[in-house]
């Protein structure tokens, strides 16, 4: 998973500035080539919350360690969060201007009027994955596909189960509560 974050991701280093006022990253758990931005805010006008913050954890739980990252995949330790942005000064989205960045704003809404083959389907629910019959799911088989349903109908009935079957690869995105229903149903 942490190969397609960095893919993703252009992260921007913090600044001398935002260094001395208390920034941390490690630069080797971030991606620099992608199209969702991340990184602290310019000005880091928060950057005595941050403080406080990291301070009030350490307090409340004694021997926590500081770690340099929240991405660094050490989870037992208290870091200084980045945020999803296009860091800097300007008040124009191109400049940067601390403007909120998200994967729908990177990659779906770029390719919406470029991508003939880009399908977004809302309303509707995944229910299970279609695996290659080539040798059992337990022994590492690739997925095919990705079974779904319709959540909503309007005026046209139920249309039952649909799949899609794919060519490279499928990556499930379906938060707390969905991957638990996939795993259970696959």
């Amino acid at each position: 998973m942490l190969r397609y974050m960095q893919k993703s991701e252009r992260y921007h280093l913090p600044n001398s500035e935002q260094i001395q006022l208390g920034a941390k990253v490690d630069p080797t758990v971030h991606g620099f080539d992608g199209y969702v931005n991340a990184g602290f805010p310019q000005p880091y006008e928060v950057a005595s919350a941050s403080e406080r913050y990291v301070a009030s954890i350490r307090a409340a739980i004694p021997g926590l360690a500081e770690n340099n990252d929240v991405a660094s995949g050490t989870p037992n330790g208290v870091a200084r969060f980045q945020y999803s942005i296009t860091p800097g000064n300007g008040t124009f989205p191109a400049l940067g201007g601390n403007t909120r960045s998200s994967s729908a704003n990177a990659y779906i809404y770029p390719s919406l009027t470029t991508k003939t083959n880009l399908v977004i389907l809302t309303e509707h629910q995944a229910s299970s994955i279609i695996w290659h019959q080539r040798r059992p799911v337990a022994l590492g088989s690739r997925a095919a596909g990705v079974n779904f349903i319709a959540t909503q109908v309007k005026d046209s009935g139920n249309p039952g189960p649909l799949s899609v079957k794919v060519r490279r690869e499928v990556i499930v995105s379906s938060g707390a509560i969905g991957v638990g229903y996939l795993h259970a149903y696959n």
